[in-house]
């Protein structure tokens, strides 16, 4: 197999990452939106909210933008990134993002208060920087080298380390979109592929 050019995650996260929102059922309490981006998003917060409400975790794909949004204690979490970044990695940060949220806010503090002014968040956007460029060093995410059996291409798989290692079974089977078809990989304990196989739909 063909050994594919380490990844920077760090760069990748903020060179495809668009917009990063909190949000209550009234209103958006947090919205981080890419510096040179003069899309405006907001058209999507009630799109996201609605269904992240009904289904507690929500993903869109319009083959423009990739959403992703999760519900936690009844706050909205969402990100948004090109659709070329895979989506492990984008979990992985978007839980790193709502992780160091909850750490810097008091979130249960706050709401005892009739009316909570966005502006107290307007310090995270300078903590989201921060994670951009810690990324790496946190070694969340793992890159393995697969070679695909349909298209026989090789490719490189973006995995969240928590996954493998807390797995009760190996090889660990990931579901992963690769051009026009999916396929499954198979992922070892020691992060090494095992093969993979076509996913047929239907």
């Amino acid at each position: 197999m063909n050994i594919l050019s380490p990844i920077d995650y760090s760069q990748l996260l903020k060179d495809e990452v668009q917009f990063f929102y909190v949000i209550t059922k009234k209103n958006v309490l947090f919205e981080w939106k890419k510096i040179d981006s003069e899309k405006d998003y907001k058209i999507m917060v009630d799109l996201i909210k609605t269904n992240t409400y009904t289904n507690q975790c929500f993903r869109f794909n319009n083959g423009i933008i990739k959403i992703l949004s999760v519900l936690k204690k009844d706050i909205v979490y969402a990100i948004g990134v090109n659709c070329e970044i895979q989506s492990q990695l984008i979990e992985s940060f978007l839980d790193l993002l709502i992780e160091r949220f909850l750490e810097t806010y008091d979130l249960d503090v706050l709401f005892t208060f009739d009316v909570v002014d966005p502006k107290i968040f307007n310090h995270f956007n300078s903590e989201l920087e921060v994670l951009f460029h810690e990324f790496n060093h946190l070694e969340l995410v793992k890159s393995v080298n697969v070679s695909c059996d349909v298209c026989k291409k090789p490719f490189i798989l973006i995995i969240k380390k928590k996954i493998i290692k807390n797995s009760d079974i190996y090889p660990v089977p990931i579901v992963i979109n690769h051009g026009d078809h999916s396929i499954i990989c198979y992922i070892d304990q020691n992060f090494r592929s095992r093969g993979t196989r076509k996913v047929t739909f239907g």
